[in-house]
């Protein structure tokens, strides 16, 4: 009786640290980082900033030739408040021959703070139609020492919409990743410009 209560609890445990760390995303290889520059409309995922996903989100990825950063990206979208929300974000990949994998920062456009670094991933994309996209970062809370993530898991696609099925199919790629299936938004599109 005891062996199996100390099981299940073993499990608990061990479910519980998992929940808590960042999932392993190698990212998609091989990996074309100029096919997928350009524009991806945010399709859904979890929201990095706040509790809610923006309406009508795009990404505008742009190739640099830079020592410092390979990727520039600009993501706009309308705010709660209904006002223009723009994010800045560079991102550095690990090898040139891994640039799916990346390291990258984030800051809201006018400010001077970027956020912590995030290792992030293509983990999936067909370069025409859709994309898997995750950036995590470990977290410490010194109050109550406990440690956590940062995590944010999306679907991007090149048309503001995605036929039912492969979005299904992509949210259901996403559980695979330690990505809780309630924290998933769909993005809305409405009155969208």
């Amino acid at each position: 009786m005891f062996r199996c209560l100390f099981v299940v609890l073993l499990f608990g445990a061990v479910a519980y640290a998992h929940k808590n760390r960042c999932p392993v995303a190698l990212g998609r290889y091989p990996f074309n980082d100029t096919k997928f520059s350009g524009e991806w409309h945010l399709i859904a995922g979890t929201p990095l900033f706040g509790t809610k996903l923006s309406r009508c989100g795009k990404y505008t990825l742009e190739r640099v030739t830079n020592e410092e950063y390979d990727i520039s990206v600009k993501y706009t979208a309308t705010g709660d408040d209904g006002k223009p929300l723009v994010i800045e974000g560079l991102s550095k990949a690990y090898k040139p021959e891994r640039s799916s994998l990346a390291l990258g920062v984030w800051r809201k456009e006018g400010s001077e703070e970027w956020n912590g670094v995030y290792k992030q991933s293509v983990v999936a994309t067909d370069y025409d139609n859709f994309a898997v996209f995750m950036a995590c970062r470990p977290l410490f809370d010194p109050a109550t020492k406990g440690f956590g993530r940062s995590m944010m898991a999306q679907i991007w696609g090149r048309n503001e919409t995605l036929s039912k099925e492969v979005q299904d199919t992509l949210l259901s790629f996403l559980a695979g990743f330690d990505v809780d299936s309630e924290s998933i938004q769909i993005v809305d599109r409405s009155n969208c410009v």
